[in-house]
């Protein structure tokens, strides 16, 4: 992975976008690099235009380099793994302040996974008897969305970690419509804007209406915590900035499991890790680990 930063490959496996996939630089080596101890031996490339792939690679080795000198300090929680049988992390888990709030199915196994690497108190929850936690509810420090299919003892429960705001008529699956931080909240352009006031009035932070790629599921296309958001690839720049200034942080492109733009639905995150699904590649982890500043 560090090699993939050092020749800036962009991080996603799949490209659609031929502009979004920055050609690899040339083989030299920084000096200090060089000057401690890293010893490449450059592999075959084959051009492609603008791109280029490995080809039967040599064997890369680094001799030992100070600290000071490495090409990335050390990564935090990063993990890519199936949550009841499917990659839709972000469909299944909802992170709301310091909780992460998960489905009653998991494991003692699962639950210790997840907390050792998002650095969160795990709380097993079902919003109206279903399992898909990450899609029904969404929150930050000071309040919680949900789905008005949550039965009266959800919401007793979820109060106890905030506030609640229950998203009533057809359009309530909090997860996919809201993107919050502890900056603000970015909401689908179907809700009200007598509903986007009530949440930023709770959730005490700015509230505005985009949709991103053309997307009016924001939740499933964005996944972000307090140091960044990785969103799907086909964003404009003018998206792009919309979303930095609401949120508060730098956005990247990036996608999940092999390929897919949901970046939302496949991956959840917090300030101390990131979990997606089992099909996500390393350079598509390494591009997690950049846009959401876990290193």
């Amino acid at each position: 992975q560090d090699l993939l930063r050092l020749f800036r490959y962009c991080g996603t496996r799949v490209h659609g976008n031929e502009s979004r996939c920055v050609s690899f630089s040339s083989f030299r080596i920084p000096a200090d690099l060089v000057s401690a101890g890293v010893h490449l031996l450059p592999p075959q490339l084959i051009s492609l235009g603008r791109k280029a792939i490995f080809r039967n690679s040599p064997a890369v080795w680094l001799r030992k380099v100070d600290s000071a000198l490495r090409l990335r300090g050390t990564p935090m929680g990063l993990k890519s793994a199936d949550l009841l049988g499917t990659g839709q992390i972000g469909v299944h888990l909802a992170v709301a302040g310091s909780v992460l709030f998960a489905p009653m199915q998991l494991s003692k196994k699962e639950v210790s996974a997840l907390e050792s690497t998002l650095g969160l108190e795990v709380a097993k929850i079902s919003i109206g008897g279903s399992a898909l936690v990450g899609a029904l509810i969404a929150g930050n420090s000071n309040g919680i969305a949900v789905a008005d299919i949550a039965t009266s003892e959800d919401i007793d429960r979820l109060t106890s970690y905030g506030d609640v705001i229950v998203m009533e008529s057809g359009v309530n699956a909090a997860g996919n419509l809201l993107v919050i931080n502890e900056n603000g909240i970015i909401a689908s352009p179907v809700l009200p804007q007598e509903g986007l006031d009530v949440l930023s009035e709770t959730l005490r932070v700015e509230c505005s209406a985009i949709n991103i790629a053309g997307n009016d599921t924001p939740g499933s296309v964005a996944v972000c915590n307090n140091k960044g958001v990785l969103v799907h690839p086909d964003i404009t720049e003018h998206d792009v900035e919309k979303i930095e200034s609401i949120l508060g942080v730098p956005a990247m492109v990036g996608t999940v499991n092999f390929g897919s733009p949901y970046v939302g639905s496949g991956c959840v995150a917090t300030d101390e890790g990131a979990w997606a699904g089992s099909q996500t590649t390393g350079p598509e982890l390494n591009r997690i680990e950049d846009a959401l500043g876990l290193i």
